[in-house]
């Protein structure tokens, strides 16, 4: 009964999210400041083996050859990934994070404080005081 249906299998939002968000290029404008800093960063995204989006072939089957040719599978495991989202799975956006201190080791940096954007998909979390912290953070 039927044609049995499509054979592309639905990817979840958030999941989705997290996919488009890796396919983008990076911002660059807060390292317009320094000229020097965003040549080097543009340099460094169009390189042919450093460069490009992180869902392009990896490298070479024939070590000599400078072609990417090998399977990348990195956007087929992340599509496949199962999130819980009863239990805090999903895809958080967490803005602003300080860094850069270690004080359960005594260790302090004296710089200046530096702040991180942190994009991150979470299949599942055991704890549930750690759901509500991202939760909190995510908002």
């Amino acid at each position: 009964m039927g044609c049995g249906g499509s054979k592309i299998v639905q990817t979840d939002v958030m999941i989705q999210q997290c996919i488009d968000m890796l396919n983008q290029r990076p911002s660059t404008q807060k390292f317009r400041k320094n000229r020097h800093n965003a040549e080097i960063i543009e340099q460094v995204y169009n390189s042919q083996i450093f460069g490009g989006s992180i869902f392009l072939p990896v490298g070479s089957s024939n070590k000599r050859s400078a072609r990417r040719d090998k399977e990348n599978n990195l956007e087929k495991e992340i599509r496949e990934s199962n999130v819980d989202y009863l239990y805090g799975g999903g895809y958080y956006v967490l803005k602003n994070v300080k860094v850069g201190h270690d004080e359960e080791n005594g260790n302090k940096q004296h710089q200046g404080e530096e702040f991180m954007d942190i994009y991150i998909l979470v299949e599942t979390i055991q704890n549930m005081d750690e759901i509500k912290k991202l939760k909190v953070l995510n908002e």
